[in-house]
């Protein structure tokens, strides 16, 4: 296909796991993309991809540069950093200020200010950023991170405390 065909996508989180399976399948299709995150040395070779960066989240100028060009913003939850309000809000201003015209958010099944798990809390807050924005915006209630515990379990299926939880003020499991 060329690029006439298809809008330009810019991916974030393509170093990791599913930002990556993004970038990939996009790429089979022939969907011109902007391959977006902190590392560029990192990220994958895709043919009809640009790799753009250095961009964390928290920094609205290389966004800005990293986002020039895409139609759809495709943002991949970052880490848990304590602000990841502020850097998803503004990884999404910079998308706006440079004429995205629509945000795809992978979020998490459950998401509410009342969870219990803080992620969720996280996410739901997102969610309601995007909604106050006035950008068009889809949500993916993403339930893949079930399958955490797996990845992090040994070759015995036992996972270490450590690994379960980063965050201290969460019960331990």
């Amino acid at each position: 296909m060329s690029d006439k065909n298809h809008a330009t996508e810019a991916v974030t989180g393509v170093t990791g796991a599913l930002g990556s399976r993004i970038a990939a399948r996009l790429a089979d299709h022939g969907v011109p993309q902007l391959l977006v995150g902190r590392s560029p040395d990192r990220m994958p070779e895709l043919p009809g991809a640009q790799r753009r960066g250095p961009a964390a989240y928290a920094d609205a100028a290389d966004m800005r540069r990293a986002l020039e060009g895409a139609s759809t913003l495709i943002l991949v939850s970052g880490h848990r950093t304590g602000r990841r309000l502020e850097e998803h809000a503004t990884a999404v201003e910079a998308a706006i200020a440079v004429g995205v015209g629509r945000v795809l958010y992978v979020s998490l099944v459950s998401a509410a200010p009342t969870a219990t798990y803080l992620n969720a809390r996280d996410h739901w807050l997102t969610e309601q950023f995007l909604a106050g924005t006035g950008i068009r915006h889809t949500v993916l209630r993403a339930g893949f991170y079930a399958a955490t515990p797996a990845a992090l379990a040994n070759e015995e299926l036992v996972v270490r405390r450590r690994f379960l939880w980063r965050d201290r003020s969460l019960s331990r499991a």
